[in-house]
């Protein structure tokens, strides 16, 4: 640990910068910011004035499809990008600053490489890397009971016209694939899900989880009731839509 104020205060700035380009739909930024492992060369730059200023650099280290993220013609001014805002994210600490920010492909013969931190113990996923959805569409989980994904396919198809790429466990994942894995993918990935809320969805440990998933990371949940029960455990907070099971394509648009 070394005396500078900055030091525990860059992985915090990130996380907010993370945030604001996710807010701001810059996903090329959020994305790099996700899978980069850390590094910080302190005191940089330094002179006496005002008592003392100091500047330091950081390093993301970035894995192969991150690097792809970052055009040559265009890095400095990615560069510059992260390091104004991690500027701006600590503006508090008053003589210290960061003097440059440069975005690396990891290297573990690089002895920066080496000492680097991740920016998060997550598995990062990109929607584009999983081959589950459709392109320029919303991304939508539909957590269901097995024994209804033909009524749920349907469903499915009807949505594709609204620019709704819908993920159905079992059919949207291809022959020889790790299902698990794959709806780990999906969880991860989705940006809105569906729970198609037959009598016996809240028996399955599976659609309980699919549904816990989405309320931690605050994802945006649409009940469809098509069954007598109510939804019930969180997701009796939420107001259901009234579908019909032998006419699901009525309930598309209301969706």
């Amino acid at each position: 640990m070394s005396n500078y104020e900055l030091e525990p205060k860059i992985i915090p700035a990130l996380r907010r910068l993370r945030r604001e380009y996710d807010k701001k739909d810059m996903h090329d930024l959020r994305d790099i910011i996700d899978n980069s492992h850390i590094h910080v060369e302190y005191g940089t730059e330094s002179d006496n004035w005002n008592g003392g200023t100091y500047g330091h650099d950081v390093i993301l280290f970035v894995p192969d499809k991150m690097i792809e993220l970052v055009d040559l013609d265009k890095q400095d001014e990615i560069f510059n990008r992260i390091c104004s805002d991690l500027n701006k994210a600590t503006s508090e600490i008053r003589n210290e600053h960061i003097c440059a920010v440069f975005i690396k492909l990891t290297d573990q013969s690089d002895p920066q490489c080496k000492t680097a931190v991740p920016f998060t113990d997550r598995l990062v996923v990109r929607p584009d890397d999983v081959g589950l959805w459709e392109g320029n569409a919303l991304r939508l989980f539909i957590s269901h009971r097995d024994e209804h994904k033909t009524v749920v396919h349907e469903l499915a198809d009807e949505l594709l016209p609204f620019g709704i790429s819908s993920f159905v466990a079992h059919d949207a994942i291809k022959p020889m694939k790790e299902w698990q894995y794959e709806i780990h993918n999906a969880l991860e990935t989705m940006e809105v899900m569906l729970a198609f809320l037959t009598n016996d969805f809240h028996e399955s440990d599976w659609t309980n989880q699919e549904v816990g998933f989405a309320l931690g990371k605050g994802i945006p949940i649409i009940c469809l009731k098509v069954g007598d029960k109510d939804p019930s455990g969180f997701l009796g907070a939420k107001q259901a839509l009234k579908g019909n099971y032998n006419e699901i394509e009525k309930s598309a648009p209301e969706i």
